[in-house]
């Protein structure tokens, strides 16, 4: 449920990262163009990932820094067990980039160090860019813990919604704008009845990459909230678990009806990201719930075989036409994965000059970028990615990893960000996210009058975090243990029913084991700990003004 993601920047930040333990090697191991190079371990859960690159290569020479990697295997749920061996056994990397409920176990158990004395000292690139909001850093304590990314867009120009409609399926029903999940029913019932098959095999009405997907950040996008991982936060700032809301349950029914009409994805309850990507790839899947961080690679993968009417359009979908849509949201910083020097580092501050580089605009540019002349160039002030480069990068999906493009942006500013110079801080800006749809998407897109995806949603939304950046009670933990149990049994139970009144039962049934779990505990908890942050934010906010 942890997302990787604000959306694209914890897949940035993925690229780069593999996991290692052991101490940070002794400076002068090696040489470069500045000098000696000091190795330090970090982890993470993408493999094949090196400094070995050209990119690496540069970075390495502007900084005197580089990390030795190894890669944690499994998804998210695998990678924190290993976090939590790790601390166990004193035996963790040098560097940490973990989520902010791993970050408080490790600094409540003394392995990481206070950071802001070394900001002070070695950061001032840090403290500049995050301003106003650089008390967002700290801790209750006082202390700064964790290094993350301010976000600084001025816009969100690849935003998308994330209920996906196959092109083809869009075409035989006339291109209508599907605002609605009963317009969606009725576009795939017709459809399917026409095209039962693709290449042989049954077409998949709708499917969604996981349960945690299906049974709450579907039916939250649904709602038309923000996306705070599994919950829904009312207008007097209460929070609330998703699964309770009203909403939630008119969600749930149009999943039964899709059911009990043979129209929803049979293996939904035990689909992987991976499994789901490989099925949406053969272009069988005909629209279901993919956030943009999943859609990326499956829509590269179909693009690639030319399956180009198989492609996905991005509407907000919603229980009904009067829901107004909140899901486009910006808040101040990108603290999905947090940076942690652990206390076995000897020489932290060479960490935080490395990090200090990359708030610059030569270390976002490098980062973002890639190398000039390389990977692009600049046109009356304006950098633009090198067509050669470009052209490569389409014909050889393997290029990013293999020249470090894109493999290192720990610290972007976001897309849609400026730098001091006034040009764009990535490649991902207004400028070029029409130019790099597929002559298909335009079409498609072209037929409803809009330019890019984000043209559908509302214009973006400050907020100040999302609960899943946040460190969580400490006594919630135990008590989602049991929720979460509970509701990967009884969603599907619901999902599942075979008629109305089975529905209204395991429904009913449903809310009453989230009660008996600890439902209220849990959003008793959360609404302490949003509310404690709203009055930092709002303090550290004014401060500044």
């Amino acid at each position: 449920m942890k997302k990787a993601v604000a959306v694209l920047i914890s897949l940035g930040m993925a690229i780069g990262l593999l996991s290692g333990c052991g101490g940070s090697k002794d400076a002068g191991e090696s040489s470069s163009a500045s000098g000696k190079v000091t190795t330090f371990t970090i982890n993470s859960t993408t493999p094949n990932a090196t400094f070995n690159t050209p990119t690496g290569k540069v970075l390495t020479e502007k900084t005197g820094l580089k990390f030795d990697y190894m890669t944690v295997i499994g998804g998210s749920d695998e990678a924190r067990q290993k976090y939590e061996v790790w601390l166990a056994s004193g035996d963790f990397p040098d560097v940490l980039a973990i989520d902010p409920s791993m970050t408080a176990k490790y600094r409540d158990a003394g392995a990481i160090i206070p950071l802001e004395d070394l900001i002070g000292q070695y950061g001032p690139n840090i403290k500049k860019k995050f301003g106003k909001f650089y008390e967002l850093l700290r801790d209750p304590d006082g202390h700064i813990y964790s290094i993350f990314a301010p976000n600084l867009s001025e816009k969100v120009p690849n935003a998308q919604a994330s209920f996906v409609v196959q092109y083809e399926v869009l075409k035989e029903a006339g291109y209508p704008e599907i605002k609605t999940f009963d317009q969606l029913h009725d576009i795939l019932k017709d459809y399917v009845k026409k095209h039962p098959k693709l290449d042989g095999q049954d077409v998949i009405p709708f499917s969604s990459p996981d349960p945690a997907r299906t049974y709450m950040n579907a039916p939250i996008a649904a709602a038309g909230q923000p996306d705070h991982g599994e919950f829904i936060i009312d207008k007097d700032q209460n929070v609330h678990l998703a699964v309770t809301d009203p909403l939630t349950k008119d969600f749930y029914k149009f999943l039964n009806t899709l059911n009990n009409e043979g129209m929803l994805d049979k293996e939904l309850f035990s689909l992987t990201w991976e499994s789901f990507s490989a099925k949406a790839a053969q272009g069988r899947i005909l629209a279901g719930f993919v956030p943009q961080w999943i859609m990326g690679g499956i829509e590269n993968s179909l693009t690639a075989a030319g399956k180009f009417d198989q492609l996905y359009a991005k509407f907000p979908i919603h229980i009904n036409d009067s829901i107004e849509d909140h899901t486009n949201t910006i808040t101040p910083t990108n603290s999905t994965n947090n940076w942690c020097i652990t206390n076995k580092v000897k020489n932290p501050e060479k960490i935080i000059q490395f990090i200090d580089y990359l708030f610059t605009d030569e270390g976002q540019e490098l980062t973002a970028w890639g190398i000039e002349g390389k990977h692009f160039e600049k046109k009356d002030g304006k950098r633009t990615v090198m067509e050669a480069f470009a052209k490569e990068r389409a014909e050889n999906p393997t290029v990013d990893a293999q020249e470090g493009y894109g493999s290192y942006s720990w610290f972007t500013f976001g897309n849609g960000s400026k730098l001091e110079e006034g040009d764009w801080a990535t490649p991902t800006n207004p400028d070029t996210v029409e130019a790099s749809y597929a002559p298909k998407t335009k079409e498609v897109l072209a037929k409803y009058g809009k330019q890019v995806w984000a043209d559908f949603l509302p214009a973006p939304e400050y907020i100040p975090t999302f609960t899943w950046q946040l460190n969580a009670p400490s006594e919630y933990k135990g008590i989602w243990n049991k929720l979460e149990q509970v509701i990967y049994r009884g969603a599907a139970r619901v999902i599942l029913a075979e008629n109305d009144s089975q529905f209204e039962s395991e429904w009913n049934d449903l809310q009453q084991q989230l009660e008996k779990s600890g439902q209220k505990k849990a959003e008793e908890l959360w609404t302490k700990t949003w509310k404690s942050y709203l009055e930092t934010y709002n303090k550290a906010v004014q401060s500044q003004e």
